[in-house]
């Protein structure tokens, strides 16, 4: 059954990823989306090693909100982290289709479970934040990947359906990111001290809070 017009929920996703040496070093990701019918919401987070920062939640004194974290900054689409060599070898494991198109790109098209690429991070979460559980695991995720000639990730399609919180339906999903500016010097900073306020002050909690303190993953 298709989901009514007024269910959707469309949203836009942009930022900016720093390298350190083999790995991500910090991320700056932006969240726009906007339920049919309701104003736009934008959420801004930076992420490093331990701790993650999220701007949006409070408007009327323009603060960011700093949480620690056990979560490494990472670069996904539909619960693929793209940037993860391990996670690319698993997700090609699977392809059933490969061809060439235009623009000098290579297109690999395939299907892996979420049980897959939780083996690979037991971090992933489903919905708000829901360790997947036996039945889950069998999620399907149709996936799509653009490789430049230097073997470089140019492009990702996702879609798949998973829980929000085991109370409502499932929510369908489809996910389409673009990557440029490979080579790029990428510089992200954390905000200034005065503008942060820690997550469990005045009893805000990260589970209280109307965002993920993570970006969607």
């Amino acid at each position: 059954m298709d989901t009514p017009a007024s269910q959707w929920v469309t949203s836009r996703e942009f930022g900016r990823v720093a390298f350190g040496p083999g790995r991500i070093a910090a991320t700056d990701w932006t969240s726009e989306w906007k339920p049919a019918k309701k104003r736009t919401t934008r959420v801004r987070w930076l992420t490093f090693p331990g701790e993650v920062y999220v701007h949006g939640l409070f408007e009327e004194t323009g603060e960011w909100l700093r949480s620690a974290s056990t979560d490494r900054p990472r670069f996904t689409a539909g619960h693929i982290d793209v940037l993860d060599p391990a996670v690319l070898k698993a997700v090609l494991a699977t392809t059933t289709t490969t061809r060439p198109v235009p623009g000098g790109l290579t297109r690999h098209d395939g299907v892996i479970t979420v049980g897959a690429l939780y083996e690979l991070d037991p971090s992933l979460r489903l919905g708000i934040d829901l360790k997947p559980n036996r039945a889950e695991r069998k999620i399907k995720i149709a996936w799509r990947l653009w490789f430049g000639k230097d073997r470089l990730v140019r492009r990702v399609r996702a879609t798949w359906t998973e829980p929000v919180d085991r109370k409502i339906p499932d929510q369908s999903h489809r996910v389409d990111l673009r990557v440029t500016g490979w080579g790029g010097k990428v510089e992200i900073t954390r905000p200034p001290a005065d503008l942060v306020r820690e997550a469990d002050e005045n009893g805000v909690a990260p589970r209280e809070l109307p965002v993920p303190l993570h970006p969607v993953r």
